[in-house]
């Protein structure tokens, strides 16, 4: 395993929110990694991290069936600006968030508090690598049975697209532009949102742009038109990004994903880069685990994120 070398202050937030989403499970994601002693692994590689707190929902999203888009509402805008008030606090401490969910609506929360913490709407960038485009509107939100959740709408949300409580979580400006978006390994999406992210001009690499030029290649082109464009940036990993065989802990499986060990090395020490001011990994769900194979794998892309690479030893 590469060095540790990160000197950041990690806090390590949980998000154990499943509202976003139609399955049950993903809000356990987060307790359940601490209980496996998630912070005990990053410390002992050298990390300076600690879990410093989860936040839970009011009403707990398992104890309800199915519920339709219009009913999980109102829990959405109870959460998420707790949750976006708690990751702005970390801010304001100078610290470095590590935002651990829970359903992919969390980056609604994140990157508004990210972005207005640092004042830094329309300035910021971020790499979305995820098998969605979670990119759909209020109008577009009928055309797929998961992807109309609110998981599936975080990027259109901090574009502006979206319902007033929710474009206008931390502040009241549109929070990251089209331009200053990449989205890596994505292989499921609706019409509406892909003709929204064209029209915008977000920068997308599908799966199959990565098997013709390689993860590696892609990766490189995508930081570098982030870093070059913004004053700081983020990463949100969406675990169904990766290959199912890899991460079978998620509520929705999608085949021929990205490859875990072209992953790791791709983005190993990625988290340290100055420019770097949070990363989310999300949409762990313990119900669909296989022998623990995607919480290992949280740790192994946290590790890699903040490791030491041979050529900086």
């Amino acid at each position: 395993m590469a060095k540790v070398r990160s000197q950041k202050n990690i806090k390590i937030i949980g998000g154990a929110f499943g509202w976003g989403g139609r399955r049950h499970g993903a809000e356990d994601g987060p307790e359940l990694l601490k209980s496996s002693g998630f912070e005990q692994s990053l410390t002992q590689a050298g990390l300076m991290a600690s879990w410093q707190t989860t936040i839970f929902p009011k009403v707990s999203h398992k104890t309800h069936p199915p519920m339709t888009r219009e009913e999980t509402y109102p829990h959405m805008v109870e959460y998420l600006p707790r949750f976006c008030e708690t990751v702005k606090h970390i801010m304001s401490e100078g610290d470095h968030p590590l935002i651990i969910g829970g359903d992919h609506a969390l980056a609604m929360g994140t990157w508004s508090a990210v972005t207005s913490s640092l004042k830094s709407e329309g300035e910021f960038g971020l790499l979305w690598v995820d098998a969605h485009m979670d990119a759909h509107t209020p109008e577009t939100a009928h055309e797929g049975a998961w992807g109309g959740y609110y998981h599936g709408r975080p990027v259109a949300v901090l574009m502006g697209y979206g319902e007033d409580d929710l474009i206008h979580l931390g502040s009241d400006l549109p929070k990251i532009k089209p331009e200053h978006i990449v989205m890596v390994g994505i292989r499921s999406y609706e019409d509406g949102e892909a003709a929204l992210l064209r029209k915008l001009g977000v920068k997308i690499y599908y799966m199959d742009d990565i098997r013709r030029d390689g993860l590696k290649s892609v990766m490189e082109k995508a930081t570098k038109r982030i870093i070059n464009t913004t004053k700081s940036f983020g990463v949100s990993i969406d675990l169904d990004g990766i290959d199912p065989v890899y991460t079978p802990g998620v509520a929705t499986r999608e085949p021929d994903g990205l490859v875990l060990p072209e992953l790791l090395a791709s983005m190993e020490g990625l988290g340290n880069h100055l420019q770097c001011r949070a990363v989310e990994v999300v949409e762990f769900n313990p119900e669909r685990d296989d022998d623990a194979k995607t919480a290992e794998v949280i740790k192994q892309l946290v590790l890699s994120l903040y490791a030491k690479g041979a050529d900086d030893e």
